[in-house]
Order: C-alpha cells, then structure tokens, then sequence
C-alpha cells in the first residue's frame, strides 16, 4: 500500500471518528433557548421568606425544579424561563398571600441553574444543516491541528534525537566511530572514519 493511500485512509479514518463523536455529543439542550417549558432542571439558590433566610440549596444540595406553568410556584418557575445554564439572577422575588389573608414576601436570591436534568426538546430534534456544517469545520480544523502538531513533535525529534552524518550532513547518522566518536552514514564509512580513519564503529 502507498504512503498517499496509508495517509488517505488514516484521514478518512480519523474524521468519521471524531465527526460521529460530534454528532453524538449533540444535545437538544438550546443554548440560544435556554431552558424551556417542560424541562426540569437543577438550581442553587438563598430562599428568603419575609427577609428571613431559610434555606440554602448549593450545587452538591441543589434545588430540583420543574418549568411547569401549571405548578403552584409559577412567578419563580417563569423567571428561569430563558436562562442558561451557568447564568446567575441576583434576585427573583413576589408577594403570596396566605390562606389566612396575610402577605408575604417570598425572595431567592443567586439563582443559578446547575444543569438541565429533563430536556423537554424532542429527542429526534437533531442538528440542523448549519450545525452539521458547523461541526465538519471543526473537525478539519481539530485534524488539521493535530497533525501540525505531530509534524512539529516529528521535526524536533528529527533535529534533536535523530543524528545526521557529519561528513555529508544529509544521510541519517548509522554508526559511531568507536575512536573519536563521529556519527557517520553507511556511504561515508567505506574508507573509515574521514576523521581518524579507524575502522572500528558501533551501530546504532
């Protein structure tokens, strides 16, 4: 098989890995969206009632909500609406009046959305064309880096661990005289070392 056959496969090889890894990751999770009604998602946040702080909920602790307009928390499940995950609100807060005809003011405070735990995008959602695009770009770019930097690992072990003949200064460097030490090809060793002219060397 030709060196130019070896390296077409390998490429080929190479970019349907990683373009069906990328495929793969693809999450119906919108960035661009955030969440959305009907996921569920995971919160850290402060929850205050009337001023005073009652619970605490922390990433290893969170707060599992459901983006349900129907649910009884409805002024806090629609200000997640939109939010992504990473975003933090300094504030969400509202009045509710109890059975009893008193108020209460009911604030949570550095909310912030952990992770999405139900996505409510359909599944069979995919990539759309420009995603898919997208995603081909960057796989050339990511070969394209990456075989620049074995091209670059390769040219510096060349330089740096593969000796050349010090006679010619092209041809690799196969053995050693065994007197002065010079690092010779098979074709300058012929009439011995051009240096001392033993004729002793040590293959490397």
């Amino acid at each position: 098989m030709s060196k130019t056959r070896t390296r077409i496969l390998t490429f080929t090889f190479i970019f349907t890995i990683l373009f069906l890894s990328s495929i793969i990751n693809v999450t119906a999770y919108d960035k661009k969206l955030g969440v959305e009604w009907g996921d569920r998602v995971e919160v850290a946040c402060e929850r205050y009632i009337d001023g005073r702080l009652k619970t605490v909920y922390t990433e290893n602790s969170p707060l599992e909500v459901a983006i349900d307009e129907d649910i009884t928390n409805y002024n806090f499940v629609s200000e997640l609406v939109g939010m992504k995950v990473g975003e933090t609100k300094p504030s969400i807060s509202w009045y509710v009046t109890q059975t009893n005809g008193s108020v209460s003011y009911f604030e949570y405070k550095n909310v912030k959305i952990l992770k999405i735990t139900l996505d409510a995008t359909p599944d069979h959602i995919g990539p759309t064309a420009g995603n898919v695009l997208l995603i081909i770009l960057k796989v050339i770019l990511g070969i394209a880096l990456a075989f620049s930097l074995f091209y670059l690992i390769y040219k510096l072990w060349k330089r740096f661990m593969i000796k050349t003949c010090v006679k010619c200064r092209k041809n690799k460097a196969i053995k050693k005289c065994s007197k002065c030490g010079n690092f010779l090809c098979d074709e300058c060793t012929i009439n011995g070392c051009p240096e001392c002219k033993s004729r002793t060397f040590i293959r490397l």
